[in-house]
């Protein structure tokens, strides 16, 4: 096995994990808000997620966010260097959109919900845009690296009928 199939698969590896870390967080999130929806009757599910206890939304949320950017970041470069010229432009707008976010929650892009550079605080108050700025982008940066490729280009089919020989 040369250094760069071993580069490879720890990088598949590394994805896989940062995959289990963006699930333990948003498990840790469910359960967090779960917990308050049952202590507070009256209160919906998404009240109870905004009432979170310290620190263990800040934890769930902070791990969501980490295990995101990494996945963008190895999915990307998985694809970038492996993958077919249409992973690597699918790659592209997901590292754009990943970015995208980074930069709104750091304050460099105007946000006027956001009071300065707070990534964690942005996904909290901001849910909808964490989950199209960081959750969907790794998942369509880890289908990038996980989906089967072709052994040969497309355009090489052999016809269908045999009697479409050219």
């Amino acid at each position: 096995m040369d250094r760069f199939e071993t580069l490879l698969r720890r990088a598949t590896l590394t994805l896989d994990l940062t995959l289990g870390l963006v699930l333990a967080g948003l498990a840790d999130l469910a359960i967090t808000a779960w917990v308050e929806y049952l202590s507070h009757p009256g209160l919906s599910f998404v009240a109870a997620y905004h009432r979170g206890r310290q620190p263990w939304t800040s934890l769930g949320i902070g791990a969501v966010i980490a295990g995101t950017s990494v996945a963008i970041l190895i999915g990307v470069l998985l694809a970038l260097l492996e993958g077919s010229w249409i992973r690597r432009i699918l790659a592209l707008a997901v590292l754009t959109i990943g970015l995208a976010w980074w930069l709104t929650a750091l304050g460099v892009l105007p946000n006027p919900d956001l009071e300065g550079p707070d990534p964690i605080g942005f996904a909290f108050r901001q849910v909808r845009e964490a989950l199209i700025g960081l959750l969907m982008p790794a998942v369509v940066a880890a289908l990038l690296v996980v989906t089967p490729r072709r052994e040969r280009p497309s355009s090489r089919m052999a016809p269908v009928h045999p009697d479409e020989r050219r």
